[in-house]
C-alpha cells in the first residue's frame, strides 16, 4: 500500500468552501464505514476529590458497545468558561491513558513543568479526558480480556 499525502487546496471563498465541505463530509463518512448508532452517554460520578485550585471528578459511562469508559473532569475553582477535551499521548504508553493529565512530563526538556491537566485547570480551563481503547483502565477490554493488554488489545 502506498500512502499519498492528502492535500486540500485553500478555497477561493466561503461559497466554494460551503460546497466542498459537504463533499468532504460525505467522503469521510464513506471511508469510516458502518458506524454504531449514536447515543448520549449517561456518566456515573464514581469519586470526587478536592485538589489545589480545582475539583477532580472521576466518572464512567457505558459506550453502547458493552464496554465501560472511564475518565476525569477537572473543574477549576475559578473557571473562565472555556473547556479542553484532552486527548492523551499514544506512543505505546498504554498504562497512562487519561492519567497523563497528572503524569511526570514525558520528555526531559519539560522536566520542571506542571503536569498538563493540572496546569490547564489552574489556568481556569475545565479539562475532560477519557481513556482511549486499549489505554489506562481500558487495557484489557479486547476479546481476550486480561490475557491481552496494550498493543494486543488495540489490534484485536
Amino acid at each position: 500500500m502506498v500512502l499519498t499525502p492528502f492535500i486540500l487546496p485553500v478555497p477561493a471563498d466561503a461559497t466554494e468552501w460551503d460546497a466542498r465541505k459537504v463533499q468532504l463530509r460525505s467522503q469521510l463518512y464513506h471511508l469510516l464505514g458502518d458506524l454504531p448508532p449514536l447515543f448520549t452517554p449517561n456518566p456515573d460520578i464514581v469519586e470526587t476529590e478536592r485538589r489545589r485550585g480545582y475539583r477532580l471528578e472521576k466518572f464512567e459511562f457505558a459506550n453502547g458497545l458493552d464496554d465501560r469508559v472511564s475518565g476525569y473532569v477537572l473543574v477549576p475553582d475559578q473557571h473562565n468558561g472555556a473547556a479542553v477535551l484532552y486527548c492523551h499521548y499514544h506512543g505505546g504508553r498504554y498504562e497512562l491513558g487519561k492519567d497523563e493529565l497528572f503524569a511526570e512530563p514525558l520528555w526531559e526538556e519539560w522536566a520542571n513543568e506542571t503536569p498538563r491537566g493540572v496546569a490547564l485547570a489552574q489556568a481556569g480551563y475545565v479539562v475532560l479526558a477519557i481513556d482511549s481503547y486499549a489505554f489506562g483502565d481500558r487495557q484489557h477490554q479486547g476479546p481476550a480480556g486480561t490475557r491481552e493488554s496494550g498493543r494486543e488489545t488495540e489490534m484485536a
